[in-house]
């Protein structure tokens, strides 16, 4: 009997010795995954910012040059503020 216990534990912990290997491995290799990930969204975050810095910049040497986005031509001003166009519910009421 005390041999058959002895080959239940070491089959026991034989399958405990492969599990933590394997949770061991799985654990290393998504540790490196993750720093890869973060490494290119790294890169990615620069690059989206130097292209919205490119933009803004051209986008103002635009506003700057074209004559049309002086305040005295643009149309916000013509609009009238009664109460922003929005039709009321309550003068259908009876």
């Amino acid at each position: 009997m005390t041999t058959a216990m002895q080959i239940v534990q070491i089959i026991f912990q034989s399958v405990a010795i492969i599990f933590m290997i394997c949770f061991m491995f799985i654990g290393i290799w998504s540790f490196i995954a993750f720093l890869k990930m973060l490494k290119n969204q790294r890169i990615q975050t620069f690059l989206l910012e130097k292209i919205n810095k490119s933009i803004s910049a051209l986008e103002n040497d635009t506003k700057k040059n074209d004559p049309l986005y002086e305040p005295e031509f643009l149309m916000d001003d013509s609009i009238t503020n009664d109460d922003d166009n929005i039709i009321k519910f309550d003068d259908n009421i009876i």
